[in-house]
């Protein structure tokens, strides 16, 4: 990859950390995910394809932040960004700003993944892709479950009638 790829990724890692609205932060996603079908498209190398999906994947991952962050007035996105601050807006919606209610719900799993997790699996992934971070959701949500569960401890003696009466079998 040549250094001005390498230059382009990083600042498009800058602008999606400067966003200060969820809208903005999409529009960067798709501009990212139709860069990634151009790169298929034009048969470029899997690890330049790559760079296009984790810049979709940190998109969606931001805007799931957002999205998290921002009050909810009437079941619609109440704010826009106006550069450093997020100014209310009167009943605008998500879809009037582009994103539908599963787009939303995808971004927030993924926003609620630790950072650290979420770079790991930037990192060790050959394809990256919104499902497999979901997945990744889940298996992550999963281990936890296991590892905060205790298994209770059976210990002394305990009065118990075992039962194993004959049955009676045909007519």
């Amino acid at each position: 990859m040549s250094d001005t790829s390498l230059i382009l990724w990083d600042k498009m890692k800058s602008a999606i950390a400067e966003c200060h609205s969820a809208d903005e932060v999409a529009q960067l996603r798709n501009q990212a995910e139709a860069y990634r079908y151009a790169l298929k498209q034009a048969k470029e190398s899997p690890e330049v394809i790559k760079k296009a999906e984790e810049i979709k994947l940190r998109a969606e991952r931001r805007a799931g932040e957002l999205l998290k962050e921002t009050p909810k007035a009437s079941g619609g996105y109440p704010y826009q960004s106006t550069g450093t601050t997020l100014l209310p807006v009167e009943n605008q919606t998500l879809e009037e700003i582009g994103i539908t209610k599963n787009q939303s719900s995808k971004w927030q799993k993924i926003a609620d993944i630790p950072e650290d997790k979420f770079e790991i699996y930037i990192e060790v992934q050959d394809a990256l892709t919104t499902a497999g971070v979901l997945n990744f959701k889940k298996n992550l949500d999963r281990q936890e479950r296991v590892e905060t569960t205790e298994t209770p401890r059976l210990e002394g003696k305990y009065r118990i009638i075992y039962a194993d009466p004959p049955w009676k079998y045909g007519s």
